[in-house]
């Protein structure tokens, strides 16, 4: 359609342009000469889906805006048979911010379109594959990490072997020393004694330093390997020098996810994204699937350049010594000019606090409120809003709905 003011939407069979759009749309395009391309949120018969701001990263392997894109009449080679080609043809001509996402629905389809495909993400293959460090602090589950590395010796098919460096932190020695045993063949593991006060960030940092792998992930050890292909997935994005945090798709063991990413400014500080979603559910958004942007990502389970943990300084050992270290640690990436990633496609099952519990105790509860209070004031999460999760959703629940 060719609008009075300029121009084009490209409106899919079977949905229709809301009143609000015009208007919305034109005044982005009328206050923003740069944008070439405008895009809403989703509207499923009563139902909002929310979308990110522009993901060239997901739109590589989705078409995750299904309602109405508009572009400029002036920019013909835009005009294009489909509205995802529309702003991939503006990625490519333009860049990035000649894109411009509008967070409410502009268009309806009256029923969704039926199952949505899932993205289909091969798994990429390089001729030279780096050295890769895992490291896994641990203390007392010791059944928990026989299986994270029974995980990583046989659910893992990396090309090279992996280095495990096990950071100590109380471990019953003979214990410790049995369960490792048994994976020895499979994996070159070392251990560094760290017995003393909890402290996370200075365990990862401990690890991190007796590393020799050219990529380090970070990994607890209540998380378990079973896609085989999850460190490949992990480590080709962690290879991209735009790149510095990488995430995975963490899964309870009743298969809803754990973790999907991290969304700023969720109760006034931050929260995993789509907790508690059904697999079901999750094929509704593609970023939940596919690999895409994040503002951060958990430290359960995080690659990284091993120069450039370094180059960031590590985890914050002094103020964030058992939460939101990890948090931290990708914003800070960010502010260098990283990009952190979240790999939809790598997916693993986390068997959350199993490892160490809830913190009920009065010392620890005044720990964690020092440790929220630094966090809040050094990354102003109280108004923020989080570029890659739509503000159509509960900024109150992690579920995303």
């Amino acid at each position: 359609m060719v609008h009075e003011t300029g121009y084009l939407s490209f409106i899919p069979s079977g949905h229709e342009l809301l009143s609000v759009a015009e208007d919305l749309v034109s005044k982005v395009f009328d206050t923003q000469s740069e944008t070439m391309a405008v895009y809403g949120d989703n509207l499923v018969g009563a139902v909002v889906r929310g979308l990110p701001d522009w993901d060239p990263i997901l739109a590589a392997t989705a078409d995750y805006v299904e309602g109405a894109v508009f572009v400029r009449e002036s920019a013909k080679d835009l005009r294009l048979s489909s509205g995802m080609e529309a702003l991939r043809a503006a990625e490519r001509l333009f860049g990035s911010g000649a894109i411009h996402h509008i967070p409410v629905p502009l268009s309806r389809a009256a029923v969704a379109d039926g199952d949505r495909s899932r993205p289909s993400v091969p798994c990429p293959d390089h001729a030279d594959w780096p050295s890769v460090t895992i490291v896994i602090p641990t203390k007392i589950r010791l059944d928990l990490l026989a299986l994270c590395l029974n995980g990583l010796a046989k659910q893992t098919d990396y090309p090279r072997k992996l280095e495990v460096v096990i950071v100590d932190n109380g471990a019953e020695p003979e214990e410790l020393e049995a369960v490792i045993a048994k994976n020895l063949a499979s994996l070159d593991i070392r251990i560094i004694d760290r017995s003393g006060p909890f402290n996370f960030s200075y365990l990862v940092n401990q690890g991190v330093a007796q590393a020799k792998g050219e990529i380090v992930v970070l990994l607890n050890d209540d998380v378990v390997p079973i896609s085989p292909t999850w460190l490949r997935r992990m480590v080709d994005s962690a290879m991209d020098e735009r790149v510095g945090a990488v995430g995975v798709r963490l899964l309870n063991k009743d298969g809803t996810i754990q973790h999907a990413g991290v969304a700023l400014g969720l109760c006034g500080l931050c929260g995993h994204m789509w907790r508690g979603l059904s697999d079901a559910d999750a094929q509704n958004y593609p970023s939940i699937l596919a690999p895409s942007r994040r503002s951060a990502v958990t430290g359960a389970c995080l690659a990284v350049r091993r120069s450039l943990y370094h180059e960031a300084g590590g985890f914050d050992e002094a103020d964030l010594q058992v939460t939101l270290n990890d948090i931290d640690f990708c914003l800070r990436l960010n502010g260098m000019g990283y990009q952190t990633l979240y790999r939809g496609d790598a997916v693993l099952i986390h068997d959350e606090s199993s490892s160490r519990g809830a913190d009920i105790d009065i010392a620890k509860l005044k720990r964690r409120a020092a440790e929220i209070e630094t966090f809040q004031t050094r990354w102003n999460t109280h108004d923020v809003q989080d570029p890659w999760f739509s503000p159509y959703f509960d900024r109150y629940s992690e579920s995303g709905l």
